[in-house]
């Protein structure tokens, strides 16, 4: 009972959503609500050409001279005829404008609005000429089939098929009253309203339940996209980890070999980054490494690529780079990271970095796992030459 009450509670709450809920619930829903508006055409075209089919049929048949003014099936099928055309040609025209306004959503709508209007016009318009000058004992079921029909088609914003409704009963009523006979007007008016109920609630299910499972499908991908974040970044620095580096940064250098272009990698770490761990803490030690983070990535091209590697080392990757140039990147890294001061509580301290820089080969194919290792090298030879400073060399060729 408390599920079946919270049902209709959302069904209602989905009449009431605010503009940002609506968007972020059906943000995806455009195209499919002008093509339901082009289904309503074509149902309106389809009903229109089976009214002009019968009424030439009738007007061939009957005997009488074949002249539009004095012919009423013919001119009933002259009039669909024409409601045929008019739907199609004004269907084109708002595709067309749909297309050229691919950007605004607003201006979007308005077409889809137009359209939408356009059609239970001609709908409505229709069948008060076929009920008031053509035959006027005719039911007024065939509208309700027309509203319910054309309601089931259009998945768009509750005000939206709402206000169509509306416009649409109101008007087929004003006219009930204005043309059609006393003894018809009851039955007319009973079931232009009854379309009316069963459209306004076929469609608050149908949009109810679209938002649901909008809102569920935007929350899935929000907590996709959480995941992949978590997967692929790493949580102390906010860089990316490890696996996100060595698969982008592999398709980024097989472009640039493609391209024939070079490529750099710079592989650094924090010179004695254990000593600080034990006499400061590893608090202090996470300090430092979100510091150094912070100040390497500061002199970095937005297009570089630059991850924790593992503990207290970085990788970066410099496509369209030669040595010459990530070496100064590599040195201005340097200069950055030993001219930083790490304030953390009561403690101020500075740190250096070692670094190893290797490049890619123009003329040979070179592997990433290749070019990371002679990055290595050349770090473990910064190391061994003092800590503090930038080594380069270059992959080995292949024999």
């Amino acid at each position: 009972m408390k599920a079946r009450l919270r049902t209709y509670l959302d069904l209602f709450r989905y009449y009431t959503l605010s503009r940002e809920d609506y968007y972020q619930c059906m943000k995806k829903e455009l195209p499919s609500t002008l093509y339901s508006m082009w289904h309503l055409s074509l149902l309106a075209s389809f009903a229109m050409l089976g009214f002009a089919v019968l009424s030439y049929m009738a007007a061939f048949s009957s005997g009488e001279d074949i002249v539009l003014t004095v012919n009423k099936s013919l001119q009933n099928g002259v009039v669909f005829s024409t409601a045929i055309v008019i739907i199609i040609l004004f269907g084109i025209l708002v595709r067309h404008l749909y297309q050229r306004h691919k950007q605004g959503k607003t201006i979007r709508y308005m077409y889809i609005y137009m359209l939408g209007v356009f059609n239970y016009s001609f709908i409505v318009g229709i069948h008060i000429y076929v009920t008031v000058f053509s035959y006027s004992e005719t039911p007024s079921i065939l509208f309700a089939m027309f509203m319910i029909c054309g309601l089931l088609l259009i998945f768009a914003p509750p005000l939206f098929n709402l206000s169509l409704i509306l416009s649409a009963m109101s008007t087929f009523i004003i006219f009930a009253f204005s043309f059609m006979e006393p003894q018809y007007q009851a039955d007319a008016i009973f079931n232009v309203i009854f379309a009316t109920v069963v459209g306004i609630f076929f469609t608050w299910c149908i949009n109810a339940y679209r938002a649901q499972a909008g809102s569920n499908s935007i929350k899935l991908e929000e907590e996709r996209e959480k995941l992949n974040i978590q997967a692929t970044t790493d949580t102390l620095t906010g860089l990316h980890n490890r696996r996100y580096f060595l698969e982008h940064a592999n398709m980024r250098l097989q472009e640039c070999l493609r391209n024939n272009e070079e490529a750099s990698i710079i592989l650094f770490d924090i010179d004695k980054f254990k000593s600080v761990n034990d006499t400061y803490g590893h608090a202090t030690g996470d300090v430092v490494i979100c510091a150094v983070s912070e100040v390497a990535s500061s002199q970095l091209r937005p297009y570089d690529l630059i991850a924790r590697y593992g503990g207290e080392e970085y990788i970066v990757f410099l496509p369209r780079t030669s040595v010459s140039v990530a070496q100064d990147v590599a040195e201005r890294i340097r200069k950055s990271v030993e001219g930083n001061v790490i304030n953390f509580q009561s403690v101020s301290l500075k740190c250096t970095i070692s670094l190893g820089v290797a490049k890619s080969s123009t003329s040979e194919p070179v592997d990433l796992d290749e070019l990371i290792a002679v990055a290595d090298d050349a770090l473990y030879r910064a190391k061994e030459g003092g800590r503090n400073r930038v080594e380069t060399a270059c992959p080995m060729q292949p024999t």
